[in-house]
């Protein structure tokens, strides 16, 4: 008897799953919170391992950090990291602010984690306890 009651639980629960994949139900996913497409795409690009590390490390730090010191602490090779910060920056998920140092005239790039960004970690952080 027992096996039968956990026969027709997994069988609900494979039909469920079927149903994810339902473009009636996703529509109406889309109704409920149209801000879903933007959380897909978030979560894609934080997936990335290199853009989850560079996220982290912000996340962790205080303040700005400039683009050599991102670098260098997280062994990301410069022209990966050029590649994956304007992903992050383009997406809300991180800041980029830039000065130029007076003595010598160089553009300094600077990146901290955006209020965005912090909320997804705040979620994350919650969910791995």
């Amino acid at each position: 008897m027992k096996n039968s009651k956990l026969d027709l639980k997994e069988k609900k629960l494979v039909e469920s799953m079927d149903n994810l994949e339902d473009p009636e139900i996703d529509e109406e996913f889309k109704k409920i919170n149209p801000n879903l497409d933007i959380i897909e795409r978030d979560l894609g690009i934080i997936g990335n391992d290199i853009r989850f590390k560079i996220l982290k490390f912000l996340y962790n730090s205080n303040g700005k950090i400039n683009f050599n010191q991102i670098s260098e602490k997280l062994g990301i090779d410069r022209s990966k990291l050029a590649y994956h910060l304007p992903i992050l920056r383009e997406s809300n998920l991180i800041i980029n602010e830039s000065s130029i140092e007076q003595r010598a005239g160089k553009r300094f790039s600077f990146y901290s984690i955006s209020p965005k960004g912090k909320k997804y970690f705040n979620v994350f952080y919650k969910m791995a306890v």
